[in-house]
């Protein structure tokens, strides 16, 4: 990932993980969407259909009139980007131009969207086992923003929001202690983190903590899991910044 970009995602997962109340986190990722040249945000955990991704969002720019609205016109039937993101997890990039659909209504829901400010963005769905459990939408009113560094930073903040609004019990579905349980890293988990961080390779490590190199990729993989991360560099960058500690 881009170094200017990392930094970024740096400094925002640090305010999402100091983030003492759903104002603190909302205005964490608001910050961050726009640190990352976006203008809004939507953000749902562990939604129970398709409306709820937007009617019912965890935390959103989306003003409450859009909100009532996209319920009440029905606008969900012709959502293509929400559509798309539920289909299968993925992070994908989008533009809101109403041309490009011959159905009449889903020309009208573009032409919705485009008057509220969203012309384009990144959707990103987040998933446990193929399932999505969760989903994030950085919003712009005029810029594209079609590069593989964005598609990163989208996913890795996408799933470090989610893990901290379940932490924080603002998920409806999982309780703030069963997701606090999920999280927790083991002794041997941050050790091996350390060393991570240390620039140390898995043999490395497996030498060091005296331990077999698939048991410590094994326990890499559970850090990036538990923490909502996507990448060792992402790991290690955010440990020695002191953003992640035991």
């Amino acid at each position: 990932m881009e170094t200017k970009i990392l930094r970024k995602l740096v400094a925002t997962t640090t305010a999402i993980y100091e983030a003492n109340s759903r104002e603190d986190l909302f205005t964490a990722m608001h910050a961050g969407c726009i640190d990352l040249g976006f203008e809004g945000f939507n953000l749902s955990c562990r939604p129970q259909n398709r409306v709820d991704v937007i009617v019912n969002a965890t935390l959103t720019t989306y003003s409450d009139d859009y909100r009532h609205d996209y319920d009440r016109l029905g606008w969900v039937d012709s959502d293509t980007v929400v559509e798309r993101a539920l289909q299968a997890p993925s992070t994908f990039f989008f533009k809101n131009i109403a041309e490009q659909y011959a159905d009449p209504r889903r020309r009208g829901f573009v032409d919705f969207a485009v008057a509220a400010g969203v012309r384009s963005g990144v959707a990103t769905t987040l998933d446990r086992n193929g399932r999505p459990i969760g989903y994030l939408s950085l919003l712009s009113s005029q810029a594209e923003f079609e590069t593989p560094e964005v598609i990163h930073a989208a996913k890795g903040l996408a799933e470090f929001a989610m893990a901290k609004a379940e932490r924080m019990g603002l998920s409806q579905i999982v309780s703030a202690d069963e997701a606090i349980a999920r999280t927790v890293l083991s002794q041997v988990q941050w050790d091996v983190l350390a060393w991570v961080a240390a620039g140390k390779s898995n043999g490395d490590i497996a030498t060091i903590l005296d331990m077999s190199e698939r048991a410590v990729r094994h326990h890499v993989s559970e850090i990036l899991r538990k923490l909502g991360l996507v990448s060792r560099n992402q790991a290690a960058t955010l440990f020695r910044s002191g953003a992640l500690r035991p």
